[in-house]
């Protein structure tokens, strides 16, 4: 069983996603970074999902923090920002989803990074062979822009992401 750190500030996005994901994974939640680093201390984790704009210590802090001390768990960051695939790579996460993403996006990154906690073997960051983190989503002709995602914070992220294209 997967052991997941949800670091996430707001509380209904926090709560969807562990009650999503508490049936096939342990799941513990911290509302901001130092929380998280005092979760991390008692008990580690296969992998982090990470939010960024949090108070008391952003998610950039966090990961700061912890590659400093040589943690070296995995990183997913989860935000509605802007350039995450750069700001991924240049914070030392291994991957990324813009928010809003499908509870499935979530699912197959935490199953590419889950490995072991504080495994090495975890992942440099921007695991890819282009050396950038793998585009956010699943669809294989998406870019990792943000062009064609709408602005939504209350999007539950359990829900399946529309497609555009009509039905055949």
């Amino acid at each position: 069983m997967t052991r997941i750190l949800i670091v996430e500030d707001d509380a209904a996005v926090a709560e969807a996603l562990e009650m999503a994901l508490e049936d096939e994974h342990e799941v513990a939640v911290a509302r901001n970074g130092q929380e998280a680093l005092a979760r991390l201390a008692a008990q580690p984790v296969d992998v982090i999902v990470l939010d960024l704009m949090m108070p008391v210590m952003d998610g950039e802090e966090l990961v700061q923090v912890l590659r400093k001390r040589g943690v070296r768990t995995p990183v997913i960051v989860a935000s509605a920002g802007v350039d995450l695939r750069r700001r991924t790579v240049e914070m030392g996460a291994q991957d990324y989803l813009q928010k809003p993403y499908t509870l499935g996006d979530l699912l197959d990154k935490i199953a590419r990074h889950g490995g072991g906690a504080g495994d090495p073997s975890g992942g440099e960051p921007g695991d890819s062979p282009s050396g950038a983190p793998p585009a956010s989503g699943s669809d294989p002709d998406d870019d990792g822009s943000l062009a064609g995602w709408s602005w939504c914070w209350a999007t539950p992220v359990v829900e399946p992401r529309l497609s555009a294209a009509p039905p055949s």
